[in-house]
């Protein structure tokens, strides 16, 4: 529990310091947010800097809405969108001045659960649990997004692929899986976390 309060507070805190930056001067897109000595080593003294993953976004003047889904890979190789995270909106308070911009951030906690944190014009913060999708497994992998990528509107972009199996070893995945679920076959349990720019009321 204490870890967890950690986790919550520290993204928290980093968050608030970020969403108040000026973005507009740096290219429309999504990508790693710069952790700073201090941050990496508070997240590695809690065994999180490979658990968790921060992103910077500025969106396009079209986009209103930010959208978190969690897929997981059926037994067809087909994504099925099993719990959507939510996510957050400016449409209200929408003007010439304002777009969306701000900072993500994902944390993969022991208990298989995930905590989402949207800080733009406001906060947003859930928490899914990968156990309620019912599996078994002994050996986990996942794959955070690494490189700076477009904003496209209403087009997803996967940002976190986690794959758990039942076997003593298991390759690397990454992202870009995402669009190749095919590659994942033979895996006991799939799952991917997407983010897609929207000019669609929540």
């Amino acid at each position: 529990m204490k870890k967890l309060a950690f986790i919550c507070l520290f993204i928290m805190s980093i968050l608030s310091l970020s969403a108040c930056s000026n973005l507009s001067d740096t290219k429309m897109g999504i990508g790693p947010y710069p952790l700073n000595e201090r941050d990496q080593s508070l997240l590695e003294s809690f065994a999180l800097l490979d658990q968790s993953q921060l992103l910077s976004f500025n969106a396009p003047k079209e986009a209103t809405s930010l959208m978190i889904h969690l897929y997981s890979l059926d037994e067809s190789g087909n994504w099925q969108d099993v719990q959507s995270g939510g996510g957050i909106s400016i449409e209200t308070e929408r003007d010439a001045n304002t777009h969306l911009e701000g900072t993500f951030a994902m944390t993969l906690n022991d208990d298989h659960s995930i905590n989402f944190v949207i800080s733009s014009h406001g906060r947003f913060s859930s928490r899914v649990d990968l156990d309620d999708l019912g599996f078994d497994s002994a050996i986990s992998t996942h794959s955070f997004l690494t490189d700076f990528q477009t904003i496209e509107l209403n087009k997803e972009i996967p940002v976190a692929i986690i794959v758990f199996d039942n076997g003593t070893s298991m390759r690397s995945f990454s992202v870009d899986s995402y669009f190749e679920p095919d590659i994942f076959e033979g895996m006991n349990s799939v799952q991917a976390v997407t983010l897609t720019f929207t000019n669609k009321e929540l």
